[in-house]
C-alpha cells in the first residue's frame, strides 16, 4: 500500500490535499539506514520523501502556495526530515529548491532572525 501511494503522490499536484496529508503525517523518525537498497519494503520516510517531492511539484506549478506553507510553519517542520534516511533527505532538498535561500536558511536555525541582528549590530 505504501507503494501506491508514493505512486500516488508523484502524480499530485493540488496543494490542499498536500497539505492536508502533510499536517496529518508524522515526520518519519532518523534513521541513517536506506530500506530500499537493503531491499525491504518502503517505509515511512520514503512516503514522507514523496510528500515533500509532491509538495515541491505543487510550488512549481503555483508559487503562491510557499507562503502560505511557511506562514503555517510547515517549512521549519519539514526540516526535521533531514536525519529521516536518504529517501526523505531527498523529498527535502527538492523541497527546500522552491524556497529561497534566506527562507529556508530561517526555516533550518530557530534563532535566524537573530543571527541577522547580531550582523548588523556588530558592524
Amino acid at each position: 500500500s505504501r507503494v501506491a501511494l508514493v505512486a500516488g503522490l508523484s502524480r499530485c499536484t493540488d496543494y490542499p490535499t498536500l497539505v492536508a496529508l502533510f499536517e496529518e503525517m508524522r515526520t518519519p523518525p532518523a534513521g541513517p539506514a536506506d530500506p530500499l537498497a537493503e531491499g525491504a519494503s518502503l517505509d515511512d520516510a520514503g512516503v514522507y520523501g514523496a510528500l515533500l517531492r509532491a509538495l515541491a511539484s505543487a510550488f512549481a506549478e503555483n508559487g503562491n502556495h510557499r507562503h502560505d506553507f511557511m506562514s503555517r510553519g510547515h517549512l521549519a517542520h519539514a526540516q526535521l526530515a533531514a536525519g529521516s534516511g536518504p529517501a526523505a533527505a531527498e523529498g527535502l532538498a527538492k523541497l527546500n529548491a522552491a524556497f529561497p535561500a534566506q527562507m529556508v536558511k530561517a526555516a533550518q536555525h530557530s534563532d535566524y532572525e537573530g543571527h541577522l541582528l547580531s550582523q548588523l549590530v556588530d558592524k
